[in-house]
């Protein structure tokens, strides 16, 4: 991947996007072109439930939108491995049905991926989501046609 030598100015607006060698874009998806905060912790509130722990207010789980599950379930409520897995596979209970719907692409992210996509950049999605969850989530929200390919982290239990 080529970076520009030079920052870009605030407002300019570059529509020969070549001339800066930039020909690569890869987005995270979580947070960066979909606002998935409101499935995520729906979803976590939804497995911590399942082990006696009682969360209304959802802004206090935000902390776990973008980095793994495991890792968050580990760092915020002290599971052990074997419970942060299974939290993983009851969050999927409520996210893989229902959760990856409760969230939505950020204003103008259609666009932007169109007028980058015009531009002749290739554009690539990297996620820790699940390969199946990631695409699911791109389809519902016709960003799949705009993307090059989408790179996942394979989830496997630890």
């Amino acid at each position: 991947i080529q970076q520009s030598r030079e920052p870009c100015e605030p407002g300019k607006r570059n529509t020969d996007m070549q001339k800066e060698n930039i020909r690569i874009v890869a987005f995270d998806l979580d947070g960066t072109l979909t606002d998935s905060m409101p499935g995520i912790t729906r979803g976590v509130q939804y497995a911590l439930k399942h082990y006696g722990i009682h969360v209304d207010d959802l802004s206090v789980l935000k902390p776990f939108v973008g980095p793994p599950l495991f890792d968050s379930f580990k760092r915020y409520y002290n599971f052990s491995d074997k419970d942060a897995n299974d939290a993983i596979y009851v969050f999927r209970e409520y996210y893989d049905v229902k959760g990856w719907m409760d969230n939505a692409p950020f204003d103008g992210v259609e666009d932007m991926l169109k007028t980058l996509k015009e531009a002749g950049l290739e554009l690539y999605v990297a996620t820790s989501k699940p390969e199946e969850t990631a695409k699911k989530v791109l389809e519902y929200f016709r960003g799949c046609p705009l993307l090059q390919s989408l790179h996942h982290r394979e989830w496997q239990r630890r």
